[in-house]
């Protein structure tokens, strides 16, 4: 597993970044909307932590700057029908200086996010991660 990746942050693209530790190493992350407006800007020393994602079809690096939005994507990824797609989603959704708080999220017309790019809303409605993601934040 890997915990956390420090290095220069080469760029930033999307919802990816790519930090190049001292060892030569490249490493491509993805990382929440939150994470990406916080970063300093290209050439800058940058340690974020990770959730090391493994699949059949390739593995993936995730990558936090605060160790709350990691915790909450690692619980996100235990719940039944959700992916790391739609968890980094539900994270820049829900995290950061641009989303609303949780508490907001999970009540209200629509469920959590419904109204959010990237989020379907049979996912995100009366079932599904509105069940309980609120109670991760407390």
């Amino acid at each position: 597993m890997i915990s956390a990746v420090r290095g220069t942050l080469i760029s930033k693209t999307g919802d990816r970044v790519v930090l190049e530790t001292t060892g030569g190493v490249s490493y491509e992350l993805a990382v929440p909307l939150g994470v990406l407006e916080r970063l300093p800007v290209e050439g800058r020393a940058v340690e974020l932590k990770t959730v090391l994602v493994v699949r059949e079809d390739g593995w993936a690096l995730y990558g936090f700057d605060q160790e709350l939005e990691r915790t909450v994507f690692q619980r996100l990824l235990g719940a039944s029908g959700i992916g790391p797609r739609l968890a980094l989603a539900l994270v820049s959704t829900l995290g950061g200086p641009r989303g609303r708080r949780p508490a907001q999220c999970a009540g209200g017309a629509g469920g959590a996010g419904t109204d959010e790019p990237g989020l379907r809303a049979r996912r995100c409605g009366s079932r599904g991660p509105r069940r309980g993601v609120a109670g991760w934040y407390r």
